[in-house]
């Protein structure tokens, strides 16, 4: 019980449970915004990398990511319509 007082006292006019779900909210949208674009940001980052097996080998040619987004903003659309 006194939690729930403490939520809804009101501290210089404003109450904390506005304060509260006002950072929530925030968050969820600064999280849904910025996954998508580290996601593109990550991958444009890794063409052209070659990659390497467990052994340190990387003789083999087949294992270079190719060159596949122009840029951010062709990355998060060929993203969504391959991947959703």
């Amino acid at each position: 019980l006194p939690y729930i007082q403490l939520l809804w006292h009101k501290l210089n006019g404003q109450n904390m449970i506005l304060d509260l779900i006002a950072g929530y909210l925030s968050g969820c949208v600064a999280v849904i915004v910025t996954g998508p674009l580290w996601l593109v940001n990550t991958r444009l980052k890794l063409q052209g990398v070659t990659s390497v097996d467990e052994r340190g080998s990387s003789n083999n040619n087949n294992n270079t990511m190719k060159q596949y987004y122009k840029g951010i903003f062709h990355g998060l659309c060929t993203i969504c319509k391959q991947e959703g």
